[in-house]
């Protein structure tokens, strides 16, 4: 009747969009030298749903225990403690444009994607 109407739930649907196979490369390319480019975050898989091939090329490769055995611990982790302020500036700089520069990669792909599909 009319109080079922109260109790409905809508499906939600959620749309992955696709990734060419020339992204995939690039991005496989990219880990295959850690000093190549950023390593994905986990914010990106949430803020951005992929597609399971897409999401696959940005996980993070294990690494086995005798390679992290081969490093020493004195060493900073992050390049970032071993760069000088200005430096360290330059390089926020360039990381905020990157993301600028991928998200608004990532929103015309998706807005000619959707116009397509419509």
């Amino acid at each position: 009747g009319h109080g079922d109407s109260l109790f409905f739930k809508p499906i939600v649907h959620s749309e992955v969009l696709p990734s060419p196979i020339i992204f995939l490369d690039l991005i496989k390319e990219q880990l295959a030298f850690p000093t190549a480019g950023p390593r994905p975050s986990s914010q990106d898989r949430w803020l951005y749903n992929m597609g399971p091939s897409l999401a696959m090329a940005l996980a993070v490769p294990p690494v086995d225990a005798p390679v992290v055995a081969s490093f020493s611990s004195s060493t900073p982790t992050e390049p970032e403690d071993v760069l000088k302020a200005e430096d360290k500036r330059s390089e926020q700089t360039l990381k905020c444009n990157y993301q600028v520069s991928a998200w608004a990669i990532r929103a015309s792909t998706a807005t000619s994607f959707f116009t397509r599909s419509s």
